[in-house]
């Protein structure tokens, strides 16, 4: 399996938008993301959770440079859905693990998630498609969580 992971690389100083008490449904999603394309905001690692009552709980990541954008677009939102409940955190790292056969594999994520647990790095986020896992780590734990899945992947 360690064959089937063949880069791993890693981006700094990512920033989580958190969006809890989100209306749930296609409605708001569209006017979102619509909202953040028209702002000229790059995003990552969507996920949102399963609905909850009326309600949603959705997440991104974007870089630095996108910030002020996004904070004034966020303030915005929450003008004309007040349940809505922003947040952003920054201090974080995108690890990208990334094989073109990944799909082919059982345990891969087993793996990745087993080597930062052993050096006890906690996962902030996670999305996955058929070639890659994205994993967001705090920026403190970035450099020994790139050098542990590096290793467990023999990529180092």
């Amino acid at each position: 399996m360690k064959n089937c992971v063949t880069k791993i690389s890693m981006v700094e100083d990512v920033y989580l938008v958190t969006f809890e008490k989100a209306p749930a449904g296609s409605a708001f999603l569209s006017k979102l993301f619509s909202a953040v394309a028209d702002a000229g905001i790059n995003i990552d690692m969507i996920s949102q959770t399963t609905i909850m009552g009326d309600f949603v709980t959705l997440s991104f990541t974007l870089g630095a440079e996108s910030l002020g954008e996004i904070m004034t677009l966020a303030n915005s939102i929450r003008e004309k859905h007040p349940t809505l409940k922003p947040i952003i955190k920054g201090g974080n790292a995108k690890i990208w693990l990334y094989g073109e056969d990944m799909a082919n594999y059982v345990g891969v994520g087993a793996q990745a998630f087993s080597a930062l647990q052993e050096k006890g790095i906690d996962v902030i986020m996670i999305t996955t498609s058929e070639v890659d896992i994205s994993i967001l780590v705090d920026d403190e734990s970035a450099e020994e969580a790139l050098t542990a899945l590096k290793q467990s992947f023999e990529l180092a």
